[in-house]
């Protein structure tokens, strides 16, 4: 039988994830550095050997399988083992789309890598946003303050107003990386999309618990 995170889709990126790694060292001469951060600016300022940086992606996401494998077994991720399996698939995505643009970056291809980032961040954030209120109180998925965890009323309720707050904060950075490549316009509609989302649906389940 196969693990819940192991679905045929997620096989399916982590395949993508593996060819686009080993496109690299095919492509890229050896001794070439790769960006692997980028300033506010937009600008690269943290780089790694070639070998490295294209085995850092892979790396992390052995690590991150290995620690979803494991969580998804204890009795706390019960209720949000559905939401591990979507996490999985969105954060596997997101390496395929940044390990390709390391690689074109490599090659000598021109890339945008804050858009595509902020790009990619909104659409994880629409997917994370569509199964927030779908999951149930547990202690590894959603908005996990200690009063929705207390309360499975308080956690509905503050689930579904953070996740279509996420759901519309994705589409904000997804719309702004479509329309602007500045990157002081990009962060700031990721800073709002981010943090307008966690302050706001704290406060309700905040205040929610306390007028009971």
């Amino acid at each position: 039988m196969t693990h819940p995170v192991a679905t045929p889709f997620n096989l399916v990126l982590a395949v993508a994830l593996a060819v686009a790694s080993i496109a690299g060292f095919v492509l890229v001469p050896a001794g070439v550095d790769l960006p692997v951060h980028w300033g506010v600016t937009g600008a690269a300022d943290g780089f790694l050997p070639r070998d490295l940086a294209l085995l850092l992606l892979p790396a992390i996401a052995v690590l991150v399988l290995g620690l979803l494998v494991w969580v998804r077994r204890s009795a706390a991720a019960a209720g949000g083992r559905q939401a591990l399996t979507t996490a999985m698939s969105v954060l596997l995505g997101l390496f395929v789309v940044v390990q390709t643009a390391i690689v074109m970056i490599g090659v000598g291809i021109a890339v945008d890598m804050v858009r595509i980032v902020v790009l990619a961040l909104g659409v994880v954030f629409v997917v994370l946003g569509n199964i927030m209120p779908k999951t149930q109180p547990n202690g590894v998925v959603g908005i996990r303050l200690p009063w929705p965890l207390a309360d499975a009323a308080n956690w509905q309720a503050t689930n579904r107003l953070g996740g279509w707050l996420m759901l519309l904060g994705g589409l904000l950075m997804a719309c702004t990386a479509l329309l602007s490549g500045q990157p002081a316009i990009l962060l700031t509609a990721t800073a709002i999309g981010v943090i307008v989302p966690i302050l706001v649906a704290t406060l309700f389940s905040y205040r929610l618990a306390h007028r009971k």
